[in-house]
């Protein structure tokens, strides 16, 4: 409701009688009805707001609390420019279910712009391995490869750059280790091949 609602609405709810009657049509106790009914429809607009400051999507004043809940901005990507990013990555942490899965591993690294494959490495078993296989000991069975392209976000071009300047630098591969790292299982150990 409004503040012509609730204004309406106070009007309405004055009693019967003559005083009430020529009071009603007084400005200055319409003023003092008006004054109360703005009140009234500054704390429905709050309320109404608090309703969106509870869904993480929508929240704009909570949204630093909301952020420290969930364990915001994430060390591996570091804090998200616009209201629009937080927000996405508050809801990304507050719904993700985790996983143990190749899949699981390549939906992460393809949410930060990834394309990934993943690479496990079998032990040798006599009576179920092949001739040919490598020979790996029991703690190969707990090693995984992340297998990507080493992404550049700048190359040294000689009307660009000047002597000194880095002949490229690498885009974002540490977020991708760092991620991988975070949300691997404990007991494994991953490593990265790029290309």
């Amino acid at each position: 409701m409004n503040a012509e609602d609730y204004k309406n609405q106070l009007i309405a709810l004055l009693p019967r009688g003559e005083l009430w009657e020529s009071l009603s049509t007084d400005p200055t106790f319409l003023a003092l009805l008006d004054a109360e009914a703005q009140e009234f429809g500054r704390i429905d607009a709050r309320i109404s707001n608090l309703l969106d400051e509870a869904n993480p999507a929508k929240t704009l004043e909570l949204l630093e609390e909301w952020e420290a809940f969930a364990s915001l901005p994430d060390p591996c990507l570091g804090e998200a420019l616009t209201i629009q990013d937080r927000q996405n990555a508050l809801v990304s942490r507050l719904t993700s279910m985790g996983g143990q899965s190749r899949q699981y591993f390549i939906d992460i690294a393809a949410a930060i712009g990834f394309t990934i494959t993943i690479t496990e490495f079998p032990v040798f078993k006599s009576n179920r391995s092949r001739t040919g296989m490598q020979i790996r000991n029991e703690h190969a069975k707990f090693t995984w490869q992340v297998n990507g392209a080493l992404q550049i976000s700048q190359l040294f071009k000689t009307n660009n750059n000047q002597t000194g300047d880095k002949l490229g630098s690498v885009k974002g591969n540490a977020a991708l280790e760092c991620l991988i790292a975070l949300y691997k299982p404990a007991h494994t150990v991953v490593l990265f091949s790029y290309t």
